[in-house]
């Protein structure tokens, strides 16, 4: 007899791209947000907005069972142009209530080339009287590469416009230093999966320690994701990382419970 759990598992495997496609219609996603603090000051200095799927009988699904999903049949258009709208109203509120800090937004790569892409995201900053230089764009190392010898326009055009761009799950896996070089980014995000293994596995502290000292020197901010315990908090503040985020800090929330983390009214 199939556990619950199972059970779930077997009906979120049966997604289907209408099943997607009406879930946008009717305002079945949420966002949630995951606090980014500075390990030297130990502040909060961004947050990161983070897609849930909110199903009427599933209940929370995660993105990795919905994105490919979306991405395969073009309804990633759609659902980004959702999380535009909704993370930067969002974050024209916390501006109004006065709380200083950037905003973190995943990119897929499958809307690199839509134009509709600036225009939303210029629009709704001037819409929201939102300054870009505080929103940051985050895609990952691999998409990074796959656009380098386009030398994508897109790149160019938001940092044109203020915004800051991101690598995230970066190890120096498909970008060499040179590439890394030539980037216009202002950031990169350490692969999660060396920084959930850092406490305990020498090679994570090893690659680790290499990544931030070439970063750092190239001028660019470091972040890491999956931080789940004191050890690991301490380590990164050793190798002199930047920002951190993860369970040890603070698990994605809604925006009420976020806003009880940071200490403002709802």
């Amino acid at each position: 007899m199939q556990t619950e759990f199972e059970k779930r598992n077997d009906e979120s495997s049966a997604l289907t791209a209408d099943m997607v496609k009406h879930a946008i219609k009717n305002n079945e996603f949420l966002l949630y947000y995951q606090p980014i603090v500075s390990l030297a000051e130990q502040q909060i200095k961004s947050a990161e907005a983070l897609v849930r799927w909110q199903h009427p009988t599933l209940g929370i699904i995660a993105p990795d069972q919905f994105m490919p999903i979306a991405e395969e049949t073009g309804l990633i258009v759609d659902l980004s142009q959702w999380i535009f709208e909704v993370c930067l109203q969002q974050y024209a509120k916390w501006q109004e209530a006065g709380l200083d800090m950037g905003l973190a937004i995943n990119l897929s790569p499958k809307i690199i080339d839509n134009q509709s892409t600036l225009t939303v995201l210029e629009d709704l900053c001037k819409q929201l009287q939102i300054n870009p230089a505080n929103i940051s764009l985050e895609l990952t190392e691999s998409a990074y590469k796959q656009y380098y010898n386009k030398k994508n326009e897109l790149f160019h055009r938001l940092r044109a416009l203020g915004f800051k761009l991101a690598i995230d799950d970066f190890e120096l896996r498909y970008l060499n230093l040179p590439e890394l070089l030539s980037l216009e980014v202002d950031e990169i995000k350490l692969n999660k999966l060396h920084i959930l293994n850092l406490d305990k596995d020498e090679y994570s502290q090893k690659i680790t320690k290499i990544i931030i000292n070439i970063a750092k020197n190239c001028g660019l901010i470091v972040s890491a994701t999956g931080v789940e315990n004191l050890a690991t908090w301490n380590l990164l503040e050793q190798y002199k990382c930047d920002q951190t985020q993860g369970y040890y800090i603070c698990k994605p929330v809604s925006v009420p419970e976020f806003n009880k983390w940071i200490g403002i009214n709802n």
